[in-house]
């Protein structure tokens, strides 16, 4: 089970620095797709931690504090990955309660970047509509 977790973790990691390149690169569709990607391996995650811990699943997710709410996506993304890299570490040294801890975490970071990558695109749909004077 730590193979696989360790796995999801990484593919997070993976998909996350991908997208800020892409983001860098001006290819936001793509860093967009990437980051839900990341998303789906974070999931995949909690999912098998849950099942590490199934008396802690109902806790950490009712228990997690919200995170503080970045105004950047690139600064949301890059807090994502040095979480998900410290929840690695953590599983590597056995700690699996405290990656688990974090993982919640980089979650709340992941919603936080996707929230902001749609708060750009309605605003941009509603610039584009808007007739110029």
């Amino acid at each position: 089970m730590q193979e696989r977790i360790l796995c999801t973790i990484t593919s997070a990691i993976s998909h996350l620095q991908n997208s800020v390149k892409q983001l860098s690169s001006r290819s936001e569709k793509e860093a967009f797709s990437l980051i839900w990607q990341a998303s789906s391996d974070v999931e995949c995650c909690l999912f098998l931690f849950s099942l590490l811990h199934p008396n802690q699943a109902e806790t950490f997710s009712l228990k997690r504090k919200p995170v503080s709410k970045q105004t950047e996506i690139q600064e949301a993304l890059t807090s994502a990955v040095n979480i998900l890299e410290d929840a690695k570490r953590n599983v590597e040294s056995s700690d699996s309660t405290e990656a688990y801890k974090k993982a919640w975490k980089a979650r709340s970071h992941l919603f936080n970047a996707q929230k902001l990558f749609e708060k750009k695109r309605k605003i941009r749909a509603v610039r584009s509509s808007t007739p110029l004077s």
